[in-house]
């Protein structure tokens, strides 16, 4: 309000008025969609030592990027943005996952093992399943070279290959089921679809092969605590990094797994909930408990940003962050919030608070998020799964567009 001359009975003077305008500058991003459309890509590091493995040179396109950013310079982002349930409560979703090369697919999980893929602009269904056993689906992975395959796990160890030909065919869509890794809470696969690792309730990790169907390593105590979330990277077959709730993220390479020495290891006050790539590989961003958000250089682990997010001082407030727009923004959902926040990957300035209470009835006390992530074709959307402290309402999978405006809950 730059023409507010007093507050609360008190003369605003030019010498605040310029103050507050500089901390404005610095902790708040106004003006994101101009900057968005200037920014260059740039070369993945993953990518330039791949390159200097092989002595070629690395080019940009070898990293493909789904985002079009095309008309939106003119466009705003709105305080009150378009909300849809694209999975409701007789689906109690679980866990999401886009798909990384068709826009008009998402898998969803549910708490009792169902599998549904769907189209995430209008919510209908392409097809659905269910696994062999009973439990929540957390762990959800697409395949890179196979648009009709992905790999689902559940929490009580079942790990299956599912492919969507196989339900159009009239099956089930398991096409392999894999060896049980107790308690799971995360799979996924790696860019060459040779492998995919399995973490859960535990110190160990299993390494998986698709082709043979069968799990082929299992790396012990590699974390003092459990590894909720592990990741491959998006361009190297071999290079993976796991986060623990010891307050650790470990990168690994699978080519020196015999002693089990991470390339390196970095450090959070609070246990790590996840950790994901940048869409380049450049970076790897960590959530801990009470929004402890990181960002650190894949290259050596050095810390490139701590975020400036307020904290709620609980143990209980477990936070999970991903890139938004090509990795120019990150999103953060807490367990213990209502709201997703949007901040400025490089610099950590604040873009937006998006409000997740769509539901009718809901209150920010009722609600919190339980998972979420960006849309990875769509500028300025993300998905959410919205859960509820009145246990007797179930999940809700939301999906927001910040550049349309809310006219009614649908």
């Amino acid at each position: 309000m730059p023409r507010l001359s007093s507050f609360d009975e008190h003369d605003i003077t030019d010498c605040e008025k310029r103050v507050a305008h500089r901390v404005h500058r610095c902790v708040f991003e106004s003006d994101p969609l101009p900057v968005i459309n200037r920014r260059k890509k740039s070369t993945s590091a993953a990518a330039i030592l791949r390159a200097r493995e092989y002595s070629t040179t690395a080019r940009q396109s070898d990293i493909a990027s789904n985002m079009a950013f095309d008309g939106i310079l003119e466009r705003k982002l709105f305080s009150r943005p378009r909300g849809r349930i694209v999975a409701g409560a007789d689906i109690a979703p679980r866990q999401f996952e886009y798909h990384p090369r068709r826009g008009d697919r998402m898998v969803v999980g549910s708490m009792g093992s169902q599998l549904m893929v769907l189209n995430p602009e209008n919510g209908r269904e392409t097809c659905s399943t269910s696994l062999s056993e009973s439990g929540g689906v957390l762990g959800l992975c697409w395949l890179n070279l196979n648009d009709d395959r992905f790999v689902a796990g559940c929490n009580t160890g079942n790990v299956s290959l599912v492919d969507m030909d196989n339900i159009y065919d009239g099956g089930d869509g398991i096409i392999c089921s894999f060896d049980v890794f107790p308690q799971l809470t995360s799979v996924h696969v790696n860019c060459e679809d040779q492998y995919f690792l399995a973490s859960g309730f535990g110190c160990n990790i299993g390494l998986y092969d698709l082709a043979r169907g069968e799990q082929i390593a299992c790396y012990e105590d590699v974390h003092e605590r459990h590894i909720n979330v592990l990741k491959f990277s998006h361009s190297s077959p071999h290079t993976f990094c796991t986060s623990s709730f010891d307050g650790t993220m470990k990168l690994w390479d699978l080519r020196d797994m015999l002693h089990q020495r991470p390339v390196f290891t970095t450090r959070s006050d609070w246990g790590n909930v996840m950790a994901c790539w940048s869409p380049d590989d450049r970076f790897i961003l960590t959530s801990a408990v009470d929004n402890e958000v990181r960002q650190f250089h894949a290259s050596d682990g050095s810390l490139a940003i701590r975020y400036p997010i307020a904290t709620v001082d609980s143990d209980s407030n477990f936070t999970r962050s991903y890139y938004m727009n090509d990795g120019a923004y990150i999103i953060v959902g807490s367990c213990m919030e209502s709201t997703v926040k949007i901040l400025n990957a490089k610099t950590g300035q604040h873009l937006r608070d998006v409000y997740i209470g769509y539901a009718e009835g809901a209150t920010s006390r009722d609600i919190y998020c339980q998972s979420l992530r960006a849309d990875p074709f769509r500028p300025f959307q993300l998905s959410v799964i919205v859960a509820y402290e009145r246990r007797q309402r179930q999940t809700e999978l939301l999906t927001v567009d910040l550049l349309k405006s809310d006219d009614g809950y649908a």
